[in-house]
This record gives C-alpha cells, sequence and structure tokens, in this order.
C-alpha cells in the first residue's frame, strides 16, 4: 500500500538520515531525532522503529537513505539535500558529511491500501469449523 519500513543490512555504517523526495520535488525528511542528529541504524531492525507512510497523491518517490560512520546533522544534511541542483540524480559524492559515508537510493511507488479479506477458519483435518 503507501507504507514501507527500512531495514538496513550487514555491512552498513551505524549512523543514518533517510528522506524521500518526489518527481514534483516535494522533499520529506523521514528520520527526524530530538537531538537533529542521525540516528542509530542497526542491522536487521527498522529504521526508526515503525514503518513510514507515503500519501497517494505524492506518486513514485525517491528513498534517499545516508549512511555514516559518524553523527550526520540533520539539518546540515536536509539544506544540502534542498540546495542540490538536480535532487533526482544525487550521488555521495555531492555532499559534503563527515567519515566513512554512503547513500542508497530505492524508489517506492505507493498503491491503494487494501482491506484484509475475511474468512472463516479452516480445519487442518478438513472438518467443519
Amino acid at each position: 500500500g503507501t507504507t514501507f519500513e527500512l531495514v538496513p543490512t550487514s555491512g552498513q555504517q551505524e549512523h543514518c538520515l533517510a528522506y524521500t523526495v518526489s518527481r514534483s520535488g516535494l522533499t520529506r525528511q523521514l528520520t527526524m531525532s530530538r537531538s537533529n542528529l542521525a540516528f542509530e541504524c542497526a542491522p536487521g531492525r527498522p529504521i526508526g522503529g515503525h514503518p513510514f507512510k507515503v500519501p497517494l497523491n505524492e506518486g513514485p518517490v525517491k528513498i534517499f537513505i545516508f549512511f555514516s560512520s559518524e553523527h550526520l546533522n540533520a539539518g546540515s544534511v536536509s539544506q544540502q539535500l534542498l540546495d542540490a541542483p538536480d535532487r533526482q540524480a544525487l550521488s555521495v559524492m555531492n555532499m559534503r558529511l563527515p567519515g566513512k559515508a554512503a547513500l542508497e537510493v530505492l524508489e517506492f511507488t505507493p498503491e491503494e491500501d487494501v482491506a484484509p479479506e475475511v474468512g472463516e477458519l479452516v480445519q487442518p483435518d478438513g472438518g467443519q469449523p
């Protein structure tokens, strides 16, 4: 539907920030901490501990996940992202990030959420419920 989770794999740097950018250029920061620093991003665990949502009217988005060996200042990264001349073609080389840094770019197209179908209990022996 309209939600997704970001789950780092092993070998990624331990700090991250995530953003979506729509075709119209609308940019959203997904990871927002009280300290305005990057999240701790443990392998195999969803970033932020919850799913993220993209409104249907935004259409397809690119998801930018910045991984770094050091705590990134979210304000600085956000400003660099907004100042980038072409956010759709962004690379880690365009950014001024401390430490070892990497950028993962994913694509996501939101779709109508579908309600689950209610069925009936199926007996393993084929008998009636």
